[in-house]
């Protein structure tokens, strides 16, 4: 009689496993993580199935061309096709999505929450996900394993400013408490010559006075006119010396706050940064106290060289 009800119970065990392993149960697993970044920043590639491309470890590797969108992508029904995974969206608000996800013939389910800090300078995002019972367990014996890397990945990328504004934008002091500058306005067409010919005048005022002058090179534009522009070209020194009527020193506080940003590659270009870096200041909520400068690491020499320019961008902020 007692073996017939062991029996009976592993059977009836047997049975629940079997069920729960086959059938349509599904359970939660809860994760969450806190990005330095608004919620208004975070809230968006997390509730809008385009962005995921950005930043989810299943999508971020694959070849653009291989997946396939609905043409809106932040709405009820919206969708997102990629390798063997089909996204749907069943609910969204500007702060929430929840997604259904098949996988050749799984099926599961996640919900993304974005909480802003008192501050308004961090996002807590909760991800909750329901799964079958043999990931559930999986998730249980290796904690962690498949959804921290999701949360991990969104975080990396949201705080990283070179995946997220395509450029290393960062926050640091002055580089230059002193420089000699002059400033003259030209006709637009001339201002490489211009800006040339005002570094020469640097050059040879310093050394007139034994000022002795940096390598690097700096200059700020500003148009003031429909075909002028206003150049305003520096050098850093070591020490303050004589001055005339268009040659002047800028000083700038030690321990300043800049907003750096980092370019290489042709002048032309450099106008991204600006506007990336103008996006960073709006986004974090920084405040411009000055114009900004170019900082020019490189001096090209030829044609070729100035395709391959290394400048960085300051803004001085608070």
């Amino acid at each position: 009689m007692r073996k017939k009800i062991v029996l009976g119970i592993v059977c009836l065990l047997l049975l629940i496993v079997g069920f729960l392993f086959v059938g349509p149960l599904t359970f939660g697993i809860k994760r969450e993580v806190t990005i330095a970044s608004p919620i208004f920043i975070v809230s968006g590639k997390i509730t809008d199935l385009r962005n995921w491309e950005s930043w989810h470890p299943v999508l971020k590797d694959l070849d653009t061309s291989s997946i396939i969108s609905s043409p809106s992508a932040n709405q009820v029904n919206s969708f997102l096709k990629a390798g063997n995974h089909l996204y749907t969206v069943l609910q969204v608000n500007p702060v929430y999505i929840l997604i259904k996800d098949r996988a050749s013939e799984k099926t599961s389910y996640q919900s993304f929450y974005a909480f802003p800090d008192s501050s308004g300078a961090f996002t807590r995002v909760v991800l909750i996900k329901l799964v079958p019972f043999g990931t559930w367990l999986k998730e249980k014996i290796f904690p962690g394993k498949e959804t921290d890397t999701v949360l991990n990945s969104l975080k990396k990328y949201i705080e990283d400013p070179a995946r997220l504004y395509g450029f290393p934008i960062s926050i640091g002091q002055v580089a230059d408490t002193l420089v000699m500058t002059k400033t003259i306005t030209a006709d637009n067409k001339r201002k490489i010559q211009t800006l040339h010919q005002l570094y020469n005048d640097i050059y040879e005022f310093a050394s007139k006075n034994a000022v002795h002058t940096s390598t690097i090179r700096m200059a700020n534009f500003h148009l003031s006119g429909h075909d002028s522009v206003t150049i305003s070209a520096g050098i850093p020194v070591n020490k303050k010396g004589a001055e005339k009527k268009d040659i002047s020193y800028l000083e700038m506080p030690p321990k300043g706050k800049m907003l750096i940003g980092k370019y290489e590659g042709p002048y032309k270009g450099l106008n991204k940064l600006y506007i990336a870096m103008e996006k960073f200041i709006r986004d974090k909520g920084l405040h411009k106290v000055a114009i900004p400068y170019e900082r020019y690491l490189s001096n090209p020499v030829s044609s070729s060289d100035s395709l391959q320019m290394k400048i960085e961008l300051y803004y001085p902020i608070y």
